[in-house]
């Protein structure tokens, strides 16, 4: 009787072992319209879950320092902002990027799997035939911004890499062109106000 007792919480000492071990976490990182990149990694490899979402990678050279975590950033703004994402690996990579719960996806990108700009995002923004990027402007509020590969640059065989590093930053709206987009939404709604009485 003694032996099966201590049997039995070996035996759920080692699957609550492997259940924390194998466990999926996440990485909310809180970032700011400081025009600042906000590095992440996707590599369905080092990921935690296996699968291609956004990871806190981070690497440096070729070893990743994150834990492979799934990654969110989270954001709150008082003003109109401009969110940019954008890829630095391979050619090729698009994102879907999920803010609030809703999809929006990245442009088409020429599949280069040779070509890379790694970090340096800005490079990346210049080259937009080769590197997947969106662009939106988010209102003031909160958001929880994360994504994940919509698809891969290949191989030469035509095999999904399924990794990649990518860029997120937010920068102000300068005032004239927020009060531009409040002034084209204002319009917009009284001309669907007019038809409607029309």
């Amino acid at each position: 009787m003694r032996t099966k007792s201590i049997r039995m919480t070996t035996m759920a000492a080692a699957l609550l072992a492997t259940t924390l071990a194998t466990s999926t976490y996440a990485t909310t990182v809180n970032i700011t319209a400081d025009n600042t990149w906000h590095e992440f990694d996707i590599d369905d490899l080092y990921s935690q879950s296996g699968g291609v979402e956004w990871i806190d990678g981070f690497s440096d050279g070729d070893q990743y320092t994150g834990d492979g975590s799934a990654l969110t950033f989270a954001l709150t703004l008082t003003q109109s902002a401009r969110l940019t994402v954008v890829d630095g690996g391979f050619g090729g990579d698009e994102f879907k990027v999920t803010i609030n719960g809703q999809n929006y996806f990245s442009s088409a990108a020429v599949d280069t799997y040779d070509i890379s700009v790694g970090t340096d995002f800005d490079a990346a923004l210049a080259d937009s035939s080769t590197y997947s990027q969106l662009s939106l402007v988010l209102v003031a509020g909160t958001y929880l911004i994360t994504g994940e590969l919509a698809a891969s640059a290949t191989y030469n065989d035509g095999i999904p890499l399924n990794a990649t590093v990518g860029g997120l930053r937010v920068s102000e709206v300068p005032v004239p062109a927020a009060a531009w987009l409040f002034g084209s939404a204002l319009a917009a709604g009284l001309g669907v106000v007019r038809r409607r009485r029309a």
